[in-house]
């Protein structure tokens, strides 16, 4: 009996969530909120990092963990917008 495997992963095992690799080694990010991609180019560790910054940024992780490690606080936009207006 044939063993049925899902998707051909090999070349994308090593990425950032949402970020997949089309023909000939070019790299494409999904906006998991609309399925929009966006094309980054053949340069994979350029595309890594831009997959990161865009996941972090959808996701909305409010402290890095180096900041976490070194006690940094971070302010949530909501306390940050409260100091801007008292000025």
């Amino acid at each position: 009996m044939e063993k049925i495997h899902g998707p051909n992963r090999k070349n994308s095992r090593d990425l950032s969530p949402h970020l997949h690799v089309r023909h000939q080694g070019y790299y494409c990010y999904r906006d998991p909120r609309t399925g929009k991609e966006y094309g980054l180019g053949k340069e994979k560790r350029m595309a890594i990092n831009e997959a990161i910054s865009a996941n972090r940024q959808i996701f909305d992780a409010p402290v890095s963990l180096n900041d976490r490690i070194n006690e940094v606080k971070a302010l949530s936009m909501t306390e940050w917008m409260e100091q801007f207006t008292k000025k």
